[in-house]
C-alpha cells in the first residue's frame, strides 16, 4: 500500500507540473492569433479555447505555487524512502538531531538541483520563446557533468550508505568503508544517468506526439479544440511519466530497507512501468511508421518529387538609384516547407505543384507531411514572384481537403498583407479581397478589419473601406486607431500603368525574363528576399518574345523594377553587369498615371 501511495504521489505531482506547462503553451500561442482573420469554424474553436487564457494569466502564481508544491512533494516523499532520518514529523529521543536532519535534507537538495541541471543541459529542457514553449536542441556537456557531480555529491552525503548526513565524515573517510562509499557514489551516478536517459526519451516522445497530434490526428494546420485537448493530455501524461521514471528510481537505488524486501517491492512496479512505457511507445511508433509516412525522410520522397530540384536563377537588382551598382544575387528555385520540428525544400516547377495536389488528394488525412505539402504549395508562388496566386493556393487546398480542413493562418495573413499593401487593383485581386472581407466566411477582428479597409482604399473603393472601419468600430477598435485609419474620398486612386522592354545583349532571340515591379521603401539598396515579397512585390510578369512587359491597374505610389533571369543568360559569377536605360524610381500619380520605361539593356 505504501508503494502504491508513493507512486501515486509521483504520478499526480508530475501530471500537475506537465499540465501547467500545457497551460503555458496555450497562454502563449492563443493570443498570437486572436487578432488575425480566420474562417468562422476556426474562430468558433478559438472561442472555446479562449477561456484557458485567463485561467492561466489570472492565476499564474497559483499554478506556479502548485507546480512547486508538486515538485517538493515528490522530493520529500522520495527522500523519506531514501533515508529515514528525513522523517521529522515525529521527534523522540531515538531521532537524530535537528542539525543532522537538516544536513540530510539540504544535501538531498543538491541531488534535486543536479537532476534539474541535467534535464536542462540535455538539450531538451523547456525553453520559452516568443512563439511557444518548446524543447531546446543543443546538448551542453559541461552542464551535464556539473549536474552529475551535484547528484553524486548530494547522494553521497545524504544516503545511509554514504555519509548519512554527517558532514564530519568528509575529514575521516575510513578505508574500511571505501567499498560502501564507492557504492553510494555509483548509485548517485546511476540516478544521474537515468535522469539523462528519461530527459532524452521524453523529448523525443514529445516531438513524436506533437507531430502526431498536430500533423495527423488534428485535421487542421492551426487552431482546433481537439488538438489542444490532446496536447494538454500529452503534457500531463509525459509529466507523470517523467516523475515516475526519475523519482521512482530513488527507493530502488537506495541501500536502506525499512522492511524486508522493500527494494524489491519498489523495483517490481518500477520495472513494470518502464516496460509498459517501452511497449506502449514502441507500438505507437510502429503504427505511425506504417500508416503515417513516419519512415519517409521528407516530402520529396512521399510525394515523388524530383530530388534534383530546378536550376537556379539570377536576381538582377537595379534599385531606385540609377547611379548605384547593379547587384546580382542567386535566386534558388526551391520552396521551403515545414515548421518547428520538420523542414525541407521542394523544386519550383509546374510538375511539383501537380504532384503535391495529387499527394494531398490521396493522403490528406494519413500523412504527417500533409501540412508541409500545403505550406510548399503556397511558398512555390512566392519563389516564382507570384504572391497574387496565394489566394489561388487557398482555393486549391480547400477544394482538395474540404471545408473542414483548417487552413494556415500564416498563409492567410500573408495573402491579406499582399492585397492590402502591394497588390494592383486587378479583377482577381479585388475578388480575393472581397472574399476575405466576407463576414459570412471569415471572422474579422478589429485589427484585421482596419487592415482590409486600407486595402479597399488602395483599390479606390472608399465605400467598402468605410464598411470595414464600421466593423472595426463594432469590434472594439480604439478611437485613436480609427482616426489613424480615417479614409479619404479615394480620389487619389488611378489605374496606373508601367510598361517597357528588357533585353540581354548576346542572348538568343525570344529569351524571356521575369520582371517584378516593387514598392519603393527607403533607399531600396538591398535586393528583395522571400520575406519581403509579400508586402514589397506588387506584380510580376514574364516578358514576351520581344522583351516587352506591361503592368496595369496600379494604385498611386512609387515603384522600382527588378529582373529574374535564367542563370544561363545572366550568370551569378559574372564580374559585373552594365544596365543602360535604368528607370530608377518610377512614380505613378494622378498627374502621370502611365509610365514607359523604354528599353532596358543588360550587358554582361
Amino acid at each position: 500500500m505504501r508503494v502504491f501511495g508513493y507512486f501515486s504521489i509521483l504520478a499526480v505531482s508530475g501530471a500537475v507540473v506537465g499540465g501547467v506547462t500545457g497551460l503555458i503553451v496555450f497562454a502563449i500561442a492563443i493570443p498570437s492569433v486572436m487578432n488575425l482573420s480566420m474562417p468562422i469554424e476556426m474562430a468558433d474553436n478559438l472561442a472555446r479555447i479562449r477561456p484557458m487564457i485567463p485561467l492561466f494569466t489570472s492565476y499564474k502564481f497559483l499554478w506556479l505555487f502548485l507546480s512547486v508544491v508538486a515538485l517538493m512533494a515528490s522530493c520529500y516523499t522520495s527522500l523519506n524512502w531514501m533515508n529515514s532520518k528525513a522523517r521529522i514529523i515525529v521527534w523522540s529521543k531515538e531521532c537524530p538531531t535537528r542539525m543532522h536532519v537538516m544536513s540530510v535534507m539540504s544535501s538531498f537538495f543538491l541531488v534535486i538541483v543536479g537532476l534539474l541541471t541535467i534535464v536542462q543541459n540535455t538539450g531538451y529542457g523547456f525553453v520559452a520563446s516568443d512563439e511557444a514553449v518548446l524543447f531546446g536542441n543543443a546538448m551542453n556537456i559541461p552542464g551535464l557533468i556539473a549536474g552529475a557531480v551535484l547528484c553524486v555529491l548530494g547522494w553521497f552525503i545524504s544516503s545511509p550508505d554514504g555519509l548519512d548526513g554527517d558532514l564530519r565524515g568528509f575529514w575521516s573517510l575510513s578505508r574500511d568503508h571505501r567499498s560502501k562509499y564507492i557504492r553510494a557514489a555509483a548509485r548517485g551516478m546511476a540516478l544521474a544517468l537515468i535522469t539523462f536517459l528519461v530527459a532524452l526519451a521524453v523529448a523525443h516522445l514529445y516531438t513524436f506526439i506533437f507531430l502526431l497530434i498536430t500533423k495527423v490526428w488534428t485535421y487542421s494546420s492551426e487552431i482546433a479544440l481537439g488538438g489542444y485537448v490532446r496536447l494538454f493530455t500529452a503534457h500531463s501524461l509525459l509529466g507523470a511519466m517523467s516523475f515516475l521514471m526519475v523519482f521512482g528510481a530513488i527507493p530502488v537505488l537506495s541501500s536502506e530497507g525499512f522492511l524486508p524486501g522493500t527494494r524489491r517491492s519498489f523495483a517490481v512496479p518500477y520495472l513494470g512501468m518502464v516496460a509498459i512505457f517501452i511497449v506502449g511507445f514502441g507500438g505507437l511508433s510502429s503504427y505511425a511508421w506504417s500508416h503515417y509516412d513516419w519512415k519517409a525522410s521528407g516530402l520529396t520522397e512521399v510525394a515523388g518529387l524530383n530530388p534534383k530540384g530546378s536550376p537556379e536563377m539570377t536576381l538582377v537588382h537595379m534599385g531606385t538609384d540609377p547611379a548605384a551598382n547593379v547587384k546580382l544575387v542567386s535566386w534558388p528555385m526551391s520552396a521551403w516547407y515545414g515548421g518547428v520540428f520538420s523542414d525541407g525544400d521542394v523544386p519550383v516547377d509546374d510538375a511539383t505543384s501537380e504532384k503535391l495536389a495529387k499527394f494531398l488528394s490521396k493522403k490528406k488525412a494519413t500523412s504527417r507531411f500533409r501540412d508541409d505539402a500545403v505550406s510548399a504549395m503556397a511558398h512555390i508562388y512566392m519563389v516564382r514572384w507570384e504572391p497574387q496566386h496565394l489566394s489561388t493556393s487557398f482555393e486549391t487546398v480547400r477544394t482538395i481537403m474540404g471545408p473542414s480542413y483548417g487552413i494556415s493562418l500564416i498563409h492567410l495573413a500573408s495573402s491579406i498583407a499582399f492585397l492590402t499593401t502591394a497588390a494592383p487593383a486587378s479583377s482577381p485581386n479585388i475578388k480575393s479581397l472581397e472574399g476575405f472581407s466576407d463576414t459570412k466566411i471569415y471572422n474579422i477582428p478589429w485589427r484585421a478589419a482596419i487592415r482590409l479597409a486600407k486595402g479597399w482604399w488602395r483599390f479606390g473603393r472608399p465605400e467598402r473601406a468605410r464598411e470595414l472601419l464600421e466593423l472595426a468600430k463594432k469590434g472594439g477598435a480604439p478611437e485613436d486607431e480609427l482616426k489613424k485609419a480615417a479614409i479619404s474620398s479615394g480620389k487619389n486612386f488611378v489605374e496606373g500603368r508601367v510598361r517597357g522592354k528588357v533585353r540581354v545583349d548576346g542572348a538568343p532571340n525570344g529569351t524571356r525574363l521575369k520582371v517584378g515591379l516593387y514598392l519603393s521603401r527607403g533607399s531600396n539598396s538591398t535586393p528583395p528576399s522571400l520575406r519581403s515579397l509579400v508586402t514589397g512585390l506588387s506584380v510580376s510578369q514574364w516578358t514576351k518574345e520581344d522583351g516587352s512587359f506591361d503592368f496595369s491597374n496600379l494604385p498611386t505610389g512609387e515603384y522600382y523594377l527588378s529582373i529574374l533571369a535564367p542563370s544561363s543568360v545572366v550568370p551569378q559569377t559574372a564580374k559585373g553587369v552594365v544596365v543602360s536605360g535604368r528607370p530608377g524610381l518610377i512614380r505613378v500619380s494622378r498627374e502621370k498615371a502611365s509610365q514607359n520605361t523604354g528599353t532596358i539593356s543588360l550587358k554582361i
